[in-house]
């Protein structure tokens, strides 16, 4: 048994390490906005990442949507270690705001996931969110307070 656990730890350790071998730029600033259709909608996104170490970085995030039903504003902080070229678990925290909601405080949400870019321009997430406080803005969709759920991504680069 110990040689066994021995041999995964070692795996895992490989695996690791050539993570370590990731050059980016430090720096990273990217954005970007639906246009106007003409039905007061508006989505529009920021991320800034930088470069902690090579395979570690550190992500500050804006998401604003604005539709016939909610005005919100997310704000994540994230950690993103890298255990591949590709491939990376992230965690942090959150906050969201509904503008709709006057007076209430943000929700404030912990999480946790993996990300992957599936090929140039394209990436996917999957992070569970677990709800820090009692505000009353629920995450979209789910309209119950205190509920921790999984929040799936995409997105194209063009």
């Amino acid at each position: 048994m110990t040689k066994w656990i021995f041999m995964v730890f070692l795996g895992c350790f490989q695996f690791w390490s050539q993570a370590q071998e990731i050059e980016k730029p430090a720096l990273n600033i990217d954005s970007f906005g639906y246009p106007d259709f003409g039905d007061n909608s508006r989505y529009t996104d920021f991320n800034v990442t930088y470069g902690l170490t090579n395979g570690l970085d550190v992500a500050l995030s804006g998401f604003y949507h604005r539709d016939l039903i909610a005005e919100r504003f997310r704000v994540p902080i994230l950690l993103k270690k890298f255990i591949s070229q590709k491939t990376y678990l992230l965690g942090g925290a959150q906050a969201e705001w509904d503008f709709r909601l006057a007076g209430e405080p943000p929700r404030m949400d912990l999480l946790m996931g993996i990300g992957h870019e599936v090929k140039e321009g394209f990436m996917m997430e999957a992070s569970f969110e677990k709800p820090l406080n009692d505000s009353d803005v629920t995450p979209l969709g789910i309209g119950r307070k205190g509920a921790g759920f999984l929040r799936l991504k995409s997105k194209f680069k063009f």
